[in-house]
């Protein structure tokens, strides 16, 4: 560990984030859940290096922009070093949102084809008009067949007993990668120069 005099706040809490992010990447980022027709729950869930590669892209290059930005503090590389890693998180964000996107897409296709439309006539006393009612069938049919994660082919869908979708670490992996963002891409804080008691005296004379 670096010495944190050296360091100082900012780059320890870049640090920390990046060693969170790997933590978190070990907890559910993807999962998928359902209820048969008996009444029983089962559970399907995989982490960030299971469920995606983008989402192992996106812990990778997170932590990565903390080592660079880190090293950077040390050897005093400048705006380089910050701005590569800042590069580095940014992307490794955009992966993570880039795989959310996708599988957000994915299972509003596959809800859509597996929509239909059943057409039926009102009763005589009502319009004489036919009505098209369109009704979401089931996402898949069975539940073995549901609980099948794919990695890098996510579907994000929502159903009568049925949800499959990110996890809660997904969510914090994508906080983690928005502080770690804002601190290496934030405004360098610059401490006010000390006046000492001498100096003090003779500018208020």
């Amino acid at each position: 560990m670096p010495d944190a005099a050296r360091l100082g706040r900012r780059a320890l809490a870049v640090l920390t984030a990046g060693a969170l992010l790997l933590a978190v990447s070990f907890l559910d980022w993807f999962g998928v859940a359902w209820e048969r027709s008996e009444g029983l729950g089962d559970l399907a869930a995989v982490n960030a290096w299971q469920a995606s590669t983008r989402w192992t892209a996106a812990v990778l290059l997170g932590a990565a922009g903390a080592v660079v930005w880190t090293a950077g503090r040390r050897v005093s590389t400048g705006r380089r070093g910050d701005a590569l890693a800042a590069v580095l998180v940014l992307t490794g964000l955009l992966c993570g949102l880039w795989q959310w996107w996708d599988a957000r897409e994915q299972g509003r296709g596959f809800a859509a084809s597996r929509a239909y439309a059943e057409v039926a006539p009102r009763p005589a006393a009502a319009e004489p008009s036919r009505t098209a009612r369109i009704v979401i069938s089931e996402p898949y049919a069975t539940a073995t067949e549901s609980g099948i994660i794919r990695r890098d082919r996510l579907m994000s869908l929502d159903g009568a007993g049925y949800d499959s979708g990110p996890r809660a670490g997904f969510h914090l992996g994508m906080g983690l990668l928005v502080a770690e963002l804002a601190l290496v891409a934030g405004i360098p804080v610059r401490r006010r120069p000390r006046i000492s008691g001498a100096g003090a005296a003779r500018g208020r004379q």
